[in-house]
Formats: C-alpha cells, structure tokens, sequence
C-alpha cells in the first residue's frame, strides 16, 4: 500500500452516533466532521462483540458505542458540551432547546415511527438531533436520512427511555449547550487521542476470537438471512468506513504503520461485503479471519 492511497470516503454509510453529534456541533459553530468524530470516541479501534436477537445473529466489531466515548471525543477536541439524565424528560427537552438544538441518544430506533420499518428495529440503539418540540410533535434530524422527522411525544419518550435496548445507556440521555475552549492542534489532538487508544487496549481484549467464531459459523453457513442482511446493510459497509477513517487520522499523524493495518482491515470489510451481496459467506469467513489476524496484533502493541 503507498501511502498516498489513503483517501476518505463520501457516501451514505450508518454513522448515527457521529453524525448526529457533527450536526449538533454545528448548530453552534463548531466543525468537527463525523469521521474524526467516530475515530477519536474510540469506538471502532478494537474489540467485538456478539449479540443474539431471534433469527438474528448480530456482530459488531467495536466496544459499545456509551456515551461516554462521545464524551471522551468532545474533550480531546477541547469541546465543552453540558449532559444530562433528565428526570422531567418533556420539561428538560423545552427548556435544552431555549439555547439550541440537542443530542439525544442512545434511543431505540423502533419507537421512531417515521422509519418504514421501524417494527423490525426494536433493540437497535439510535441516536438523533432535536431541535424543536411542536405541539404533541418532537422534530429531530435524524441522520439516517430524515432530515426534519416529526415523531408523537409520547413514542419519543419511549425512544428515549431505551429499555428495550441490548446494551442500554443512562436513560433520557442528552448533550447540550456546546462551545470551543481553547484552540488545539492537530499534533496535540493526535497526541491526546494515542494516550486514549491505549487505554483501550489495555482494557480491551482482543476481538480475534469472537470473530474467528463468527467466522466458523459463517463457513458452516449456521448464519440466517437476516444475520446475513444485518451485515450486508450495516456491519460490512461501516466498519469499513471506519477503519479508512482510522486509516487516514493515523496517516496523517505519522503512524504509518497502524495507517496501513487499519486500511487492510478496511479493505477486507469490503471485499467481505461484495462477496456476502455474491452470496458467498464462506469467503466472507475467510476474510474475517485475516481482519481477526490484524485485530490480534493491534491489541497486543502499545499505541505511541
């Protein structure tokens, strides 16, 4: 791989928590794209997890994407963003929005009505921007692809209450009020974000083997069709996204090393994702054991 062949990717890919939190950014002043956003709350460096739904059996290959990462991303940035648990949920949203519009997640995306098919969503954690309480209405923007949705009060704050979830955050979660400190360099952000992705690693453990086990169940074809769309519309395209989003931070701090490890774990993502579109999920498993063979190496060297 030459180094110049890192290149960022523009298109619709899942990025829901960061998105929504560039856009919140906005409102206030502050530029902070999506994609150094998702890289630097550390998400998507190392790990896996599994989650089992009925007919469902899910992967992701990431830590739990908690507020507190997004959290950890605001402060490397030397952003100061207010947060909230609120306890008089409607009351709390009126008075966030008299100063701007808010982050509200994590949220269970089947309370939002406005998705076509949001009864087959329940579960799936969300997060949006709003921006407005109108009458009986909320009005978010929703990065999903629902620019000014309209969702009842009354299935918002089912959203928000997120008990249904698999890995649920605080309840009535919301980011307010952001503005800049002082100015940081990209040199100090890089830094900052090292001493934070070892922390990860230490905490971490490595991914390798739950994604070998994956793996052997996608070669014994154990996986459903729905296990297998899961991957094809959400894990395959955005991890692959964000492993070029890692790809070029590295890149561009120097770390050529990692750049490239991260940019072939972003390469195998997609050639898994046109093969699994092929219909061929045995080499899909293969592909998941060499992305496996580089989680491993990554979670045993020191970042910086």
């Amino acid at each position: 791989m030459s180094n110049p062949g890192i290149m960022s990717y523009n298109g619709f890919i899942n990025y829901c928590y960061a998105d929504a939190a560039s856009m919140f950014l906005s409102a206030y002043g502050i530029d902070a794209p999506s994609g150094r956003l998702e890289v630097l709350s550390g998400i998507s460096l190392l790990g896996a997890h599994r989650l089992s739904e009925p007919e469902c059996e899910k992967l992701y290959l990431s830590l739990v994407p908690d507020p507190s990462r997004l959290d950890r991303a605001f402060s490397l940035l030397d952003l100061r963003v207010e947060r909230e648990n609120a306890t008089e949920q409607l009351d709390a949203l009126r008075s966030a929005l008299e100063h701007g519009p808010v982050l509200v997640g994590p949220m269970d995306m089947g309370a939002l009505r406005y998705f076509p098919y949001h009864q087959h969503a329940r579960g799936a954690d969300h997060y949006v921007v709003a921006y407005a309480v109108d009458g009986d209405s909320v009005r978010v923007h929703d990065p999903m692809g629902y620019p000014f949705a309209a969702v009842s009060v009354e299935h918002f704050l089912d959203g928000w209450r997120g008990e249904e979830l698999p890995c649920p955050g605080p309840p009535f979660h919301m980011w307010t009020r952001a503005r800049s400190g002082r100015s940081v360099s990209d040199a100090e952000v890089f830094d900052a974000a090292m001493g934070w992705f070892e922390e990860i690693r230490q905490s971490t453990p490595s991914g390798a083997e739950v994604i070998q086990g994956y793996a052997d169940d996608l070669e014994a074809d154990r996986l459903t069709p729905r296990s297998q769309s899961f991957m094809s519309i959400f894990l395959l395209p955005s991890q692959a996204r964000r492993c070029l989003d890692y790809a070029q931070f590295f890149r561009e701090g120097g770390a050529l090393g990692l750049a490239e490890k991260k940019f072939t774990q972003g390469r195998l993502m997609g050639e898994s994702l046109q093969a699994g579109n092929k219909g061929d999920w045995k080499r899909v498993g293969t592909l998941f054991r060499e992305y496996a063979e580089i989680e491993d190496d990554l979670s045993s060297r020191p970042f910086g």
